[in-house]
C-alpha cells in the first residue's frame, strides 16, 4: 500500500524549488536589455570644445548650424559677423540650453547633438550660398529630432543612431532593425 501521509520537509522543497524557478524566469525577462546594445560610437563633446570638428558653433551666447568654406575667413568668424550684421540671413537655433548642448565627434562626421531636452540633427532646410570668397549651407530653424530622447541617445555607426525607444539613420527615425546593430563594429 502506497504511504500518502504529508511530509513536511518535501513539501517544503517543492514549494521552495517552485519560488526560484519563477523567479529565475523573471528574472531572465526583466534584464537590461541594454546590454545587448552596441557600443557608442564617438564622443559627446560641449559645444565650446568643438572648433573646427563639428558644424556646430557656439558664437556668444547662441548656436549656429553650418557646412562653411571661405576663404579668407573661418566659419566661426562668418557666424559672429552674421550675428552682428545680418542676423535675418543666418539665425541661430533656438530653444537649445547652451549649458548641456553636446556634439558627438566621430569619424563619420555625422552631426548629431543634444542638449538636456532635444536631440539635434541638420536635414531640413538648409539655405546655401555661394560667393567669390567661399560658399556653404546654413541650416536655421528646428533641427531637432522628433521624439528622440537624450538621456538615452546614442550614436552607433555609419549614420545611425538609437535611444530608448527608436532608431534613426541620418536624423530620421526609421524602423528599428535587429540586423543593423549586429552588423555594427
Amino acid at each position: 500500500m502506497k504511504d500518502l501521509s504529508y511530509n513536511h520537509d518535501d513539501a517544503i522543497r517543492k514549494i521552495l524549488a517552485y519560488y526560484i524557478f519563477i523567479s529565475l524566469v523573471l528574472l531572465s525577462s526583466c534584464v537590461n536589455k541594454n546590454l545587448n546594445r552596441p557600443h557608442e560610437v564617438g564622443t559627446w563633446v560641449s559645444v565650446s570644445d568643438t572648433a573646427h570638428t563639428s558644424p556646430y558653433f557656439l558664437i556668444e551666447d547662441s548656436i549656429y548650424v553650418g557646412y562653411i568654406a571661405l576663404i579668407d575667413e573661418s566659419p566661426r568668424d562668418f557666424f559672429l559677423d552674421c550675428k552682428h550684421n545680418c542676423p535675418d540671413f543666418a539665425p541661430p537655433l533656438t530653444d537649445v540650453d547652451i549649458a548641456s548642448f553636446k556634439v558627438n565627434i566621430n569619424s563619420d562626421d555625422e552631426p548629431y547633438a543634444k542638449d538636456k531636452r532635444f536631440v539635434y540633427y541638420p536635414i531640413d532646410s538648409p539655405i546655401f550660398f555661394d560667393g567669390y570668397n567661399g560658399g556653404g549651407e546654413i541650416y536655421c530653424g528646428d533641427i531637432s529630432i522628433k521624439d528622440a530622447y537624450p538621456l538615452s541617445f546614442q550614436y552607433i555607426g555609419k549614420g545611425y543612431a538609437i535611444d530608448k525607444n527608436f532608431m534613426y539613420y541620418k536624423g530620421k527615425r526609421i524602423e528599428w532593425n535587429d540586423s543593423i546593430i549586429t552588423t555594427l563594429p
